[in-house]
């Protein structure tokens, strides 16, 4: 079972849960909550969970995924096993790019490849964004322009987020920043989590 927590964070959340996992799984040996965005659990609901982690049955299984380790509770991570996930390694992202440019009929020389593998620092999902932002062009030039612009945006959001940490820094230099930050605002946001 998935849970995101995005959506469903509430300690009615972790209720369901508790009534759900006493009951053994129709099908196969185990039951599995996968607690996708875990940080965004309201104080009660990680309250609760405590209690749960404590006393699971055998036949169940939690795994806690989170891009914010620091906003769980201390309680809850004494009681889970920690697993860094680290980045797709050069080979296997070459293996993707390659292929879905394949497919997409997109010419891709050695050298957009390779920018587009350090671009994506590991991970696949932005490989791919960067892919379909440049694939459609004509040349191996105008593919690294367009993947030079991608990593200027990378750099003014480590800018941005440094002068939002910054607790002498004025307005006028963050909003001087943010318009040379030509993106959506959630895009923006991801990009200062990062």
């Amino acid at each position: 079972f998935e849970v995101n927590c995005a959506d469903f964070k509430g300690i009615d959340t972790i209720r369901e849960i508790r009534a759900r996992m006493r009951s053994a799984p129709f099908f196969g040996k185990v039951k599995m909550w996968v607690i996708d965005e875990a940080q965004k659990l309201t104080g009660d609901a990680q309250s609760a969970i405590l209690k749960i982690l404590e006393d699971t049955p055998p036949h169940v299984y939690f795994v806690l995924c989170t891009t914010d380790p620091q906003k769980i509770s201390k309680p809850i991570h004494t009681r889970c096993t920690a697993v860094k996930l680290d980045g797709v390694p050069a080979g296997p992202m070459e293996s993707l790019l390659l292929t879905v440019a394949q497919k997409e009929k997109m010419g891709l020389t050695d050298k957009v490849v390779d920018t587009i593998i350090d671009c994506a620092e590991g991970s696949p999902r932005k490989a791919l964004v960067l892919l379909e932002q440049v694939g459609h062009l004509e040349d191996e030039e105008s593919m690294l322009e367009g993947l030079e612009k991608a990593a200027q945006v990378k750099d003014q959001a480590i800018l941005l987020a440094r002068a939002l940490i910054n607790p002498s820094c004025q307005w006028q230099e963050v909003a001087s920043i943010l318009k040379d930050l030509q993106d959506e605002p959630e895009s923006i946001r991801y990009m200062i989590l990062g």
